[in-house]
Formats: C-alpha cells, structure tokens, sequence
C-alpha cells in the first residue's frame, strides 16, 4: 500500500471513529433525557407527598376507607359503602398500585396529571350531596374514579359525565371503568364520558343538579359554571387558593362556602378561536335537530313545599308555619284524605295545630308528600317513621325501615325490635327477629335484649320454632 492509500485510509478510520463517538453522545444525551425525566416524576411525587400530608399509609381499600371515617371526613353511610364498592387502586397505572390506598395525591406520570388525594374525594363528595337520581357534572375527570363515585350515588335514575380535555385521558378513564365492571360486577350504565372544554358551548344544553371540578376555575369563569347548575344544585371547586362550595337558591342567586385552603393547577382556558370554531359548530349541528326543554314539573312540584301561593292549610308546629295545599295532601296520604272529608271540624279549617310531633320530621315529611323524597338521617329517621305510620305513608315507612336496618347490630338490633314493633314496621320488624335468630349468642348478653317485653320474646321463640 502507498503511503497515499495509508493516510487516506488513517483519515477514513478517523472518520468513522469520531462518527461512532457521536452517535454514542447522542444515545448517551437521550439516556440522560430519560434518566431526567424519571428524576423529575420522581421529585413531583415527593413533592406531592410532604406538600399534601400523607395521612394514612393503608395497604387496602378497606383500611384507607376506614381511616376516613376515623378522621371524620368520610361520614355518609352512602358515600362509605360508594368508596368501598369502588376501590382506588383499579383506577392508578400500573407503577403506582403500590400507593394506590396511601392517603395522598398521585402523580400519574404516563398521562401528564395528578391523582387527587382520597380524604379530598371524601370532603367533595360529603359536600355535593349527590342524592339518588342526580345528574352530576365531573370536570377534569381524569382517572374517572370520582365520575364512577358519583354515578354510584346517582344510581339507576341519575346519571353522572365526565369532560376532560384529550382523548387519551377519556380512554383510560373508560378503561378504569370496565376493570371495576370486570372486578366488581358493579354495572355503569349511567356513566359518559366526553372531550370536552368546558368554558365551550355544547349542542346539548344539560344543567346537572351537581357538579364536582377537579382543578382551579380561573377568576372571572365561576358564571360559565353556575349557569350549568340546575335550582337548588351545588358545585364544588378550587377557586383562588380555597376550595369552594356554592348553592344556587331558587331565585338564581348564589350562597358560596369556603372549605378549606388548597393547591390545583388551573382549568386550561380555550382559545378565542376555539370559542368561535365551537360557536359555529354548535349552531350547525342545533340547525340539523327540533330540541324539546326538559320537563320542569317536578322543580314546579318541588317549588310548592311550604310556598304560601295558593296554600289553603297551615300546620303550625313549635311556633313555625308550614304552608300546605290540601288537594296534595289529601292524593298522597289516606290520613289526609279522610281528615279533609270527614265533615268533623278539621275538614274545613285553615290552620291546624300540631302538638304530637317536632317541626324538623314533620317538614321532611311534607317534602316527601310533594316530592316522593327526603333526607333520612340516623337521627330522624325513627321520628318519621313515626310520622309515617300515623299518616299512612306506606312507601315513606318502607324507606325508613330500609334506612335503619343499615344500622342494625348486636347490640341495638333488640331496641330496633321495639321500635319496629311500636310502628308496626312489619319488614323491620322480621329483620330483627332474623338477626337476633342468627346472632342469638351474642344478642341475649346485651342490655337491650334484657329490656324487652315478654311479647316480643314470644315473637322471638315462635321464630324460632318456625325456623326448625
């Protein structure tokens, strides 16, 4: 070889040399890309976990949901039973079941958003109320944890939606959705989800009696929210450095709360030209269809409980008014029906006086003889049953009994019986005698057992005999 062809080879070798080194550089700089980008997730949940205080390191869902009733921010029997049927830990990405029960923000990284922490679900979820057949509003649904929350509440009669904004994040969430389907054999039917803005218009103009946002409405926006909000509905979300709660009255005005302070990033806010693209496509497509107003029956139904207008009897009761309407009252209750055509004096009056009852039941109760509904609580639920049996409020009476015999344990199943009895609650009466049948070992060392009469041990040992 010349020594031409040997330097012109050396330069060649060179060459290649230096090429190899520079591919190596460039491996290596998207090596460091990568290693950066784990290091930063990696921060951001660190930094999730001191700024959000880790308040429970449960291993299970059954733990955390315990944990959250032992800090008293989970206190609604509904809500308990929705968040242990739907566990936390079928809505995280793969790397993160580990943590799934830990009380804390995730940070799922694959998808580029934060996990809210359970004990904030816990505080948003008591606040909203969702009652059966709500429809309820999830904005930046995210995991679709939360929308699957509500759609429990709702049930069959409600619905709940959940917006957010890339399509990638909708398809996760309705995935999440199956997995607990699959898992569970719990069904959600009820349950859309959609890409949306939504600070954009939507052909379909659905109000929602809740609706729950999971990041900060900038200042200036709360309007576009409100006006999404059936009468009487709630919304809570992050506005400024507070979360928020507000109730629309009936007179379109707002009474707004503040919860606690926290830390969300804000709802991106769409472009002027995605307004206008929106505007347009809107109009368009409202072009093609004949829209039919929902039914405002039931709100106008609603709006009558305790209105003066028109009302032709009065209760008072403890010093209140209520404001009642006899035709109502006479087509939901027998009681009523036979009071008001009795001939007798209460016939033809205007205002009767109730001395046997409180005012708080008997208003629940009055809600229920107009809307087919109220607010059952451990702690009024056996005065309206009371009320419910003397007015002949059959559905009312089974709503209660089916209300207390969630409670029922060892050692109040016996004082259940007693009331039961007392109200001839005939369903919840037959519960109590099964479970004291069932658990009669430990029942029969309580004090309320001890107490009962000696017609209800009869009931007990008949059961019993029956039973064999």
């Amino acid at each position: 070889m010349s020594e031409k062809e040997e330097k012109q080879q050396s330069n060649e070798e060179e060459e290649q040399e230096n090429d190899n080194n520079n591919n190596m550089d460039e491996d290596s700089d998207e090596e460091d890309e990568g290693i950066n980008q784990q290091a930063r997730e990696a921060l951001l949940q660190h930094i999730l976990r001191n700024v959000f205080h880790v308040r429970a390191n449960s291993e299970t869902n059954e733990d955390l949901v315990k944990h959250l009733i032992k800090s008293g921010l989970l206190k609604s029997e509904r809500i308990i039973k929705a968040m242990q049927a739907i566990p936390r830990g079928l809505f995280v990405t793969d790397d993160l079941h580990d943590e799934a029960y830990v009380d804390t923000p995730l940070r799922l990284a694959k998808h580029n958003f934060n996990f809210s922490a359970p004990h904030m679900y816990a505080m948003c979820l008591e606040n909203l109320d969702i009652q059966p057949g709500h429809a309820v509003l999830d904005i930046g649904s995210g995991t679709g944890h939360f929308t699957a929350l509500s759609a429990f509440l709702a049930g069959p009669n409600g619905f709940a939606h959940g917006v957010d904004l890339f399509q990638y994040i909708i398809d996760f969430a309705e995935g999440n959705i199956k997995k607990v389907s699959a898992q569970t054999g719990i069904q959600f039917p009820n349950v859309k989800f959609f890409v949306r803005n939504c600070f954009l218009p939507a052909v379909d103009e659905v109000k929602y009696d809740r609706i729950h946002v999971g990041a900060c409405c900038p200042e200036g926006y709360l309007t576009y929210l409100y006006e999404l909000l059936k009468p009487d509905g709630i919304l809570v979300t992050p506005f400024g450095d507070r979360l928020m709660k507000a109730v629309k009255n009936s007179d379109g005005t707002f009474t707004t709360t503040s919860l606690l302070q926290v830390r969300y990033s804000d709802l991106i806010l769409p472009s002027e030209t995605e307004i206008k693209e929106a505007k347009k496509a809107v109009a368009k497509e409202r072009a093609k269809r004949i829209l039919v107003p929902e039914s405002t029956h039931f709100e106008q139904i609603k709006g009558l409980v305790n209105n003066p207008h028109l009302s032709d009897i009065t209760f008072s009761i403890e010093g209140k008014k209520i404001y009642c309407h006899k035709f109502i009252l006479q087509l939901r209750s027998e009681h009523f029906q036979g009071m008001f055509n009795s001939g007798m004096q209460e016939s033809s009056a205007t205002e009767l006086n109730i001395v046997d009852f409180t005012y708080d039941p008997f208003m629940e109760m009055i809600k229920f003889i107009y809307t087919d509904d109220c607010s059952l609580t451990p702690d009024n639920c056996v005065s309206i049953l009371e009320l419910a049996n003397y007015y002949k409020l059959d559905r009312l009476k089974a709503m209660c009994e089916y209300r207390l015999h969630l409670d029922v344990d060892n050692e109040n199943v016996a004082s259940f019986l007693m009331i039961a009895d007392r109200f001839n609650a005939q369903q919840l009466r037959s519960f109590c005698l099964q479970y004291i049948l069932d658990n009669i070992k430990d029942v029969i060392k309580t004090k309320a057992f001890n107490e009962l009469d000696r017609d209800l041990i009869n009931s007990i040992l008949i059961q019993s005999v029956q039973g064999q």
